[in-house]
């Protein structure tokens, strides 16, 4: 018999009864399962937190593994549990696995009927993963991300590499927010990422911080973390990026493709360095039922007694001078022939400041941030602005109180009221295809409809 040794406990072992499987499993329109909640009583089990569950519709089957949130108690002695994350099993019937012949498996199932259960020993719940791997190999690969999931979810990223993640994340949630607007795509998509869990390295277990380690020549994408279940497609189909000589898998970092009933987005990282030095830009938004680009600049927010602040160095105002020379260069004086061309500000060029608090690992939450017009920008360099204590220039939610913040700045580029137009677009169009090929990785997003 398996004896259970006194330590950690880590890890549910949950069963439903069969009646409840069609109530509780369902799916989306792409073939997901959708979250889903129940009440119990587990009593090692902090409220927030995530553990694995295993779980069981049947007293001869394991049918799906989740992460599962214990939640605020809903009902006397019992709290919340969703279930999230979750990976279908097909099935697996506990007696054919000689793994588990010493365990006294039912001894550690938990039930709506059950109380005061406890957690897996942690022997038990190692033991029951790599069994069912063995038996599931074609859901390895799935298992072992949920299993990094849960290690790291409380974790967050700080360093370096992290700062660079911070910013192609932020223009990553911008992409999919302004794509669809209810943010829903956003969470989902954010609560699955998690980098390569052999790059992470805890630095700080008591207050959960852990930094990314990359060795000499090595780089790393945000979209290296997104679910590969998300960067499914292969190639990209949008006029355009259709020049000669193009292809998908010259992409740094993946390419991930969104569809919303008759609407698509493509995100990718492309090189920049040339496209960088004409317009300085991180991230380039085309919506093509507006012919409208929007191009943002991040930066980070650092934080000085008790607030996050900004000063402008020689890099951010060159990238300033260059948006000036780009506007002055193409005008957009032409009278609005259809009402698609309407915007409330066409400039089309903005700054995004970001507060660098680090990332929260398989976080779907937006970090507070400040977005700001070229033209606003202008005025902040000018002598006309608040200066900070010294006489220089800061950038702040109290100094620069004319921004935009993170739903604003989306919803107006939803619908069409910020962006280019006209012949801006047009030379914005040129000037991407023309740079393509070179230097390093800037956010592409490119939303269009079917045809």
């Amino acid at each position: 018999m398996f004896i259970i040794e006194k330590g950690k406990r880590e890890g549910v072992l949950i069963q439903f009864p069969k009646l409840r499987e069609e109530e509780l499993i369902e799916y989306t329109r792409d073939n997901k399962i959708k979250n889903f909640s129940d009440a119990f009583d587990i009593l090692d089990w902090k409220v927030k937190a995530k553990e694995i569950a295993i779980i069981s519709f049947s007293s001869k089957t394991l049918d799906y593994i989740a992460l599962a949130t214990k939640k605020q108690k809903v009902v006397t002695e019992k709290n919340k549990i969703e279930f999230s994350h979750i990976i279908r099993l097909h099935t697996l019937q506990i007696d054919s696995i000689k793994e588990w012949k010493d365990i006294d498996f039912k001894s550690f199932l938990i039930d709506e009927r059950k109380t005061n259960k406890e957690k897996l020993p942690s022997k038990v719940l190692e033991l029951l993963l790599d069994a069912i791997k063995q038996n599931r190999k074609y859901l390895m690969d799935e298992i072992e991300r949920l299993i990094t999931l849960q290690k790291f979810s409380n974790y967050t990223l700080i360093g370096s590499v992290a700062e660079q993640l911070l910013q192609e994340r932020e223009a990553f949630s911008s992409a999919l927010d302004i794509f669809d607007s209810t943010t829903k795509l956003r969470k989902d998509v954010l609560a699955s990422w998690i980098p390569d869990s052999k790059k992470i390295k805890t630095t700080s277990k008591t207050n959960k911080e852990a930094t990314i380690n990359l060795s000499k020549n090595e780089s790393i994408s945000f979209l290296e973390g997104i679910k590969r279940t998300v960067q499914e497609e292969t190639t990209i189909q949008h006029d355009l990026l259709n020049f000669d000589g193009f292809m998908a898998g010259e992409h740094n970092g993946g390419y991930s493709k969104f569809t919303l009933k008759d609407r698509t987005l493509d995100i990718f990282y492309t090189n920049r360095t040339a496209l960088e030095k004409a317009i300085g830009i991180d991230l380039i938004y085309y919506n093509e039922r507006y012919n409208s680009f929007i191009l943002v600049q991040y930066k980070l927010l650092k934080e000085e007694n008790n607030t996050f602040i900004y000063r402008p160095d020689k890099q951010m105002k060159n990238e300033l001078l260059r948006m000036n020379d780009f506007m002055s260069k193409y005008k957009n004086d032409e009278t609005i022939t259809e009402s698609k061309e309407y915007r409330l500000n066409d400039d089309g060029f903005m700054f995004k400041f970001v507060e660098n608090k680090g990332i929260k690992i398989a976080s779907s939450e937006l970090i507070k941030g400040l977005y700001i017009t070229r033209e606003y920008m202008n005025f902040i360099e000018s002598n006309n602005s608040p200066k900070g204590l010294r006489g220089g220039t800061i950038i702040s939610i109290e100094k620069t109180p004319r921004y935009l913040n993170n739903s604003e700045f989306t919803i107006l580029m939803n619908k069409g009221f910020l962006g280019t137009k006209g012949i801006q677009s047009n030379v914005l169009k040129d000037l991407i295809e023309s740079y393509f090929r070179t230097g390093k990785a800037v956010l592409l997003a490119i939303e269009y409809e079917k045809k």
